[in-house]
Protein backbone atom coordinates (compact mmCIF):
# COMPACT_ATOMS: atom_id res chain seq x y z
CA UNK A 1 0.00 0.00 0.00
CA UNK A 2 2.81 2.40 0.88
CA UNK A 3 4.50 1.78 -2.47
CA UNK A 4 1.27 2.08 -4.44
CA UNK A 5 0.38 5.43 -2.87
CA UNK A 6 3.81 7.03 -2.78
CA UNK A 7 5.05 6.07 -6.26
CA UNK A 8 2.56 8.14 -8.33
CA UNK A 9 2.90 11.09 -5.94
CA UNK A 10 6.67 11.00 -6.27
CA UNK A 11 6.34 10.84 -10.05
CA UNK A 12 4.02 13.87 -10.09
CA UNK A 13 6.53 15.89 -8.05
CA UNK A 14 9.42 14.68 -10.22
CA UNK A 15 7.78 15.69 -13.50
CA UNK A 16 6.77 19.02 -11.97
CA UNK A 17 10.38 19.64 -11.00
CA UNK A 18 11.51 18.91 -14.57
CA UNK A 19 9.05 21.47 -15.88
CA UNK A 20 10.13 24.05 -13.30
CA UNK A 21 13.77 23.51 -14.31
CA UNK A 22 12.66 24.23 -17.90
CA UNK A 23 14.18 20.97 -19.16
CA UNK A 24 11.48 20.66 -21.81
CA UNK A 25 11.18 24.35 -22.63
CA UNK A 26 10.85 27.86 -21.18
CA UNK A 27 8.03 28.91 -18.86
CA UNK A 28 6.34 32.24 -18.36
CA UNK A 29 5.75 33.61 -14.85
CA UNK A 30 2.14 32.44 -14.69
CA UNK A 31 3.04 28.88 -15.67
CA UNK A 32 5.86 28.80 -13.12
CA UNK A 33 3.54 29.98 -10.34
CA UNK A 34 0.94 27.35 -11.21
CA UNK A 35 3.55 24.58 -11.25
CA UNK A 36 4.80 25.64 -7.85
CA UNK A 37 1.25 25.29 -6.56
CA UNK A 38 1.09 21.79 -8.07
CA UNK A 39 4.37 20.87 -6.35
CA UNK A 40 3.23 22.29 -3.00
CA UNK A 41 -0.06 20.38 -3.24
CA UNK A 42 1.83 17.19 -4.07
CA UNK A 43 4.12 17.61 -1.08
CA UNK A 44 1.13 18.26 1.17
CA UNK A 45 -0.64 15.14 -0.09
CA UNK A 46 2.51 13.09 0.43
CA UNK A 47 2.65 14.21 4.08
CA UNK A 48 -1.01 13.28 4.57
CA UNK A 49 -0.40 9.83 3.10
CA UNK A 50 2.62 9.37 5.38
CA UNK A 51 0.46 10.22 8.41
CA UNK A 52 -2.18 7.65 7.50
CA UNK A 53 0.38 4.95 6.75
CA UNK A 54 2.34 5.58 9.96
CA UNK A 55 -0.84 5.51 12.06
CA UNK A 56 -1.91 2.25 10.40
CA UNK A 57 1.49 0.72 11.11
CA UNK A 58 1.37 1.83 14.76
CA UNK A 59 -2.16 0.50 15.19
CA UNK A 60 -1.06 -2.86 13.78
CA UNK A 61 2.00 -3.01 16.07
CA UNK A 62 4.36 -3.01 13.10
CA UNK A 63 6.85 -0.33 14.22
CA UNK A 64 10.39 -1.53 14.94
CA UNK A 65 12.67 0.31 17.37
CA UNK A 66 16.33 1.08 16.65
CA UNK A 67 18.05 2.42 19.76
CA UNK A 68 21.22 4.49 19.81
CA UNK A 69 22.73 7.42 21.71
CA UNK A 70 21.81 10.96 20.74
CA UNK A 71 22.42 14.35 22.36
CA UNK A 72 19.65 16.75 23.28
CA UNK A 73 21.19 19.45 21.10
CA UNK A 74 21.30 17.23 18.01
CA UNK A 75 17.75 15.92 18.27
CA UNK A 76 16.33 19.38 19.06
CA UNK A 77 18.06 21.15 16.18
CA UNK A 78 17.13 18.37 13.75
CA UNK A 79 13.41 18.70 14.56
CA UNK A 80 13.48 22.50 14.45
CA UNK A 81 15.19 22.56 11.06
CA UNK A 82 12.29 20.62 9.55
CA UNK A 83 9.62 22.93 10.96
CA UNK A 84 11.35 26.32 10.74
CA UNK A 85 10.43 27.00 7.05
CA UNK A 86 6.73 26.58 7.85
CA UNK A 87 7.00 28.95 10.82
CA UNK A 88 8.87 31.53 8.75
CA UNK A 89 6.14 31.48 6.12
CA UNK A 90 3.69 32.51 8.85
CA UNK A 91 6.19 35.03 10.27
CA UNK A 92 6.24 33.24 13.61
CA UNK A 93 9.24 33.30 15.91
CA UNK A 94 10.54 29.79 16.56
CA UNK A 95 13.12 29.29 19.29
CA UNK A 96 14.95 26.53 21.16
CA UNK A 97 16.26 26.38 24.74
CA UNK A 98 18.40 23.38 25.70
CA UNK A 99 19.60 23.41 29.31
CA UNK A 100 22.16 20.60 28.79
CA UNK A 101 23.07 20.42 25.08
CA UNK A 102 25.59 17.59 25.52
CA UNK A 103 23.32 15.41 27.66
CA UNK A 104 22.84 11.99 26.08
CA UNK A 105 19.80 9.73 25.96
CA UNK A 106 19.39 6.26 24.50
CA UNK A 107 16.34 6.10 22.23
CA UNK A 108 15.19 5.68 18.65
CA UNK A 109 16.27 9.06 17.17
CA UNK A 110 14.05 8.80 14.11
CA UNK A 111 10.92 8.22 16.13
CA UNK A 112 11.85 10.87 18.69
CA UNK A 113 12.39 13.39 15.89
CA UNK A 114 8.99 12.45 14.41
CA UNK A 115 7.30 13.12 17.77
CA UNK A 116 8.94 16.53 18.08
CA UNK A 117 8.17 17.46 14.46
CA UNK A 118 4.51 16.52 14.95
CA UNK A 119 4.25 18.59 18.13
CA UNK A 120 6.06 21.58 16.62
CA UNK A 121 4.11 21.44 13.35
CA UNK A 122 0.84 21.28 15.30
CA UNK A 123 1.85 24.34 17.32
CA UNK A 124 2.83 26.27 14.18
CA UNK A 125 -0.39 25.32 12.38
CA UNK A 126 -2.67 26.65 15.12
CA UNK A 127 -0.62 29.71 16.10
CA UNK A 128 -1.38 32.80 14.05
CA UNK A 129 0.94 35.29 15.79
CA UNK A 130 3.66 35.12 18.39
CA UNK A 131 6.12 32.40 19.32
CA UNK A 132 6.63 28.64 19.21
CA UNK A 133 9.35 27.36 21.54
CA UNK A 134 11.04 24.01 22.09
CA UNK A 135 12.42 23.75 25.64
CA UNK A 136 14.57 20.75 26.52
CA UNK A 137 15.92 19.64 29.89
CA UNK A 138 17.67 16.58 31.27
CA UNK A 139 16.94 15.06 34.67
CA UNK A 140 18.68 12.17 36.39
CA UNK A 141 16.54 9.44 34.81
CA UNK A 142 14.37 11.28 32.27
CA UNK A 143 14.43 13.97 29.62
CA UNK A 144 11.67 16.47 28.91
CA UNK A 145 10.83 18.27 25.69
CA UNK A 146 8.28 21.08 25.97
CA UNK A 147 6.62 22.65 22.93
CA UNK A 148 5.08 25.96 23.98
CA UNK A 149 2.98 28.21 21.74
CA UNK A 150 0.95 31.41 21.89
CA UNK A 151 -1.99 29.95 19.99
CA UNK A 152 -5.69 29.86 20.85
CA UNK A 153 -5.36 27.22 23.58
CA UNK A 154 -7.50 24.14 24.15
CA UNK A 155 -10.71 23.92 26.19
CA UNK A 156 -10.44 21.65 29.20
CA UNK A 157 -13.02 19.20 27.85
CA UNK A 158 -10.93 18.54 24.73
CA UNK A 159 -7.52 17.91 26.31
CA UNK A 160 -7.82 14.14 26.14
CA UNK A 161 -9.79 14.07 22.89
CA UNK A 162 -7.07 15.82 20.86
CA UNK A 163 -4.93 12.67 21.11
CA UNK A 164 -7.63 10.54 19.54
CA UNK A 165 -7.24 9.88 15.79
CA UNK A 166 -9.12 12.21 13.43
CA UNK A 167 -10.34 14.37 16.35
CA UNK A 168 -10.22 18.17 16.02
CA UNK A 169 -11.09 20.90 18.50
CA UNK A 170 -12.18 23.40 15.84
CA UNK A 171 -13.41 21.69 12.69
CA UNK A 172 -13.83 24.93 10.73
CA UNK A 173 -10.27 26.09 11.47
CA UNK A 174 -8.85 22.66 10.77
CA UNK A 175 -10.44 22.62 7.34
CA UNK A 176 -8.68 25.92 6.61
CA UNK A 177 -5.35 24.79 8.07
CA UNK A 178 -5.39 21.28 6.62
CA UNK A 179 -4.13 18.03 8.08
CA UNK A 180 -5.39 14.55 8.87
CA UNK A 181 -5.96 14.97 12.60
CA UNK A 182 -3.43 12.19 13.23
CA UNK A 183 -0.34 14.16 14.25
CA UNK A 184 -0.94 14.22 18.01
CA UNK A 185 -2.24 10.65 18.07
CA UNK A 186 0.92 9.46 16.31
CA UNK A 187 3.09 11.52 18.67
CA UNK A 188 1.55 9.96 21.77
CA UNK A 189 1.65 6.41 20.38
CA UNK A 190 5.33 6.80 19.46
CA UNK A 191 6.12 8.30 22.86
CA UNK A 192 4.53 5.36 24.66
CA UNK A 193 6.34 2.97 22.36
CA UNK A 194 9.59 4.58 23.55
CA UNK A 195 8.58 4.19 27.20
CA UNK A 196 7.34 7.75 27.77
CA UNK A 197 4.26 9.87 27.18
CA UNK A 198 2.97 13.19 25.84
CA UNK A 199 0.77 15.42 28.00
CA UNK A 200 -0.77 18.85 27.50
CA UNK A 201 -1.48 21.89 29.66
CA UNK A 202 -3.55 24.64 28.08
CA UNK A 203 -6.14 27.34 28.63
CA UNK A 204 -8.34 28.99 25.99
CA UNK A 205 -6.71 32.13 24.56
CA UNK A 206 -3.55 31.52 26.62
CA UNK A 207 -1.62 29.10 24.44
CA UNK A 208 -0.62 25.48 24.99
CA UNK A 209 2.30 23.50 26.38
CA UNK A 210 2.86 19.93 25.19
CA UNK A 211 5.37 17.95 27.26
CA UNK A 212 7.16 14.83 26.04
CA UNK A 213 8.85 12.80 28.79
CA UNK A 214 11.16 9.91 27.97
CA UNK A 215 13.56 7.73 29.96
CA UNK A 216 17.25 8.54 29.42
CA UNK A 217 18.22 4.87 29.30
CA UNK A 218 16.58 1.62 28.22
Amino acid sequence: MSHELRTPLTAIRGFTELLLDEIVGPLNDTQRDELRRVDAAGQHLLLLVDDVLRYSKLAAGGEELHYTEVTLAAISSGALDLVRPIAEQKRLTIASYVDAPDAVLVTDPGKLRQILVNLLANAVKFTETGVVELRTRANADTVEFEVVDTGPGIPHDFRDAIFEPFTQVDQSFTRRAGGTGLGLSIARKLARLLGGDVTVASEPRRGSRFTLRLPRQL
